[in-house]
């Protein structure tokens, strides 16, 4: 992170400035050794240069008593910028999503036959092509996005460069997005294993220097199980999706119709990977068919507007009210304060400290995340930064909890 420290009278203040975001899941890393694998994600950029502090800004709008103890005990600050999401979908084109959806063809007679049945009737394909088009163009602009297919050979291939490579969601990014997805024609097998990763070996800065400035997500959408590489899968769920989410990647998993098969390895995945549905999900694998940690699409009798909803929800949890840390030396944890301002020139409100719950849970403040690499705003409170004129970050006061 770039950043610079700036006086502000007695006061020293971290400033941030906000671009549009919603409300984050929390939840941190879990340290692993790596390899082939990302072995660090960290370290990225800010999309913008920090915002220089205003030094006519008060500290917050407060009480007398404790503005006045805020002023006499802030020690140390420094400005960023919010780092912003970057997601590259990782899409199945295999033949059986040629096939329409249930009731009209069931996910075991597609696997004898990859067609449509009903002429009239949309196949998989084609719900998820308008479904991943709505999601794409409903990302804010300050996000990056970008597209890869599997397999790309019509058989268990997969390529090392996505379709539509990371970046910022312009308008010539997003005419690539949907032209490239308006192209596909599902055909081939399924090598899940291949896909994620060459998109885990993507998102990695020891292979790719050109990172994508900002956080980092997979999405996989599936309506399968491996049909490549099946004795790779237990290292892909247990070794490297966990090596990802050390490195800062996390994926978020979607199992569409014909994926009824496979939800036990898809929930592990999901659950490994940084992204389960709750933290008392079923990953236990004590069936194929089992588990519900990933978003289970098979069930849904309006795939359509369920995955739209889906969608929505992912894109909604990458787009998180993340803060970095500050790594002013000697700071104590314990005495950082949190305030936003609505709008330039107008009054800044606190945002207290709330550990009592998990920021997916209820929470309502800011807490740390697991590990204490980043600080992250929940619920209502996460809502009421969205968009305000800058968050600063005070330094050296004892951090006031809800």
């Amino acid at each position: 992170m770039t950043s610079t420290t700036t006086m502000h009278t007695k006061n020293l203040v971290i400033g941030l400035s906000l671009a549009a975001f919603s409300c984050s899941t929390g939840g941190g890393p879990s340290p692993s050794p790596t390899s082939t694998t990302p072995t660090s994600a960290a370290g990225a950029a800010p999309n913008a240069a920090p915002t220089a502090l205003d030094p006519s800004m008060p500290v917050f709008n407060l009480d007398p008593n404790l503005s006045s103890n805020f002023a006499s005990c802030a020690t140390a600050g420094k400005t960023a910028s919010l780092l912003p999401a970057n997601i590259l979908f990782v899409i199945d084109r295999s033949g059986s999503m040629n096939c329409n959806l249930p009731p009209i063809t069931s996910s075991a007679d597609c696997e004898t036959t990859a067609a449509k049945k009903d002429p009239s009737s949309p196949s998989k394909w084609e719900v998820v092509r308008d479904a991943l088009k709505q999601a794409i163009t409903s990302l804010p602009a300050t996000s990056g996005a970008g597209i890869t297919y599997f397999s790309n050979d019509n058989m268990c291939g997969v390529q090392s460069k996505p379709n539509v490579d990371l970046a910022r969601l312009t308008q010539a990014q997003l005419d690539s997005l949907t032209a490239s997805i308006d192209a596909v024609k599902p055909n081939g097998g399924t090598p899940i294993v291949g896909a994620l990763m060459n998109a885990y070996k993507r998102l990695n800065p020891n292979q790719y220097p050109d990172q994508p400035l900002g956080n980092k997500y997979v999405v996989l959408l599936t309506d399968g199980q491996e049909s490549c590489s099946p004795d790779a899968v237990p290292d892909l769920v247990n070794v490297e999706a966990p090596k990802a989410v050390s490195a800062y990647i996390k994926t978020f998993v979607v199992g569409v119709p014909g994926s009824e098969a496979n939800r036990a390895v898809l929930s592990q995945l999901a659950f490994n990977a940084g992204t389960p549905s709750s933290p008392t999900c079923d990953h236990s694998g004590s069936a194929p068919d089992i588990g519900d940690c990933h978003f289970d699409m098979t069930k849904e009798t309006d795939l359509g507007t369920a995955l739209g909803k889906t969608l929505a929800s992912i894109s909604g949890q990458a787009l998180s009210c993340e803060l970095d840390v500050p790594s002013t030396s000697g700071a104590d944890p314990s005495k950082v304060n949190v305030q936003y301002t609505p709008t330039k020139g107008g009054m800044p409100v606190q945002i207290l400290q709330d550990p009592s719950r998990p920021c997916n849970g209820g929470a309502d403040g800011w807490q740390y995340e697991d590990d204490g690499s980043k600080i992250v705003v929940c619920g209502p409170s996460c809502d009421a930064v969205r968009g305000a004129y800058r968050i600063d970050l005070v330094l050296g006061c004892a951090t006031v909890v809800r």
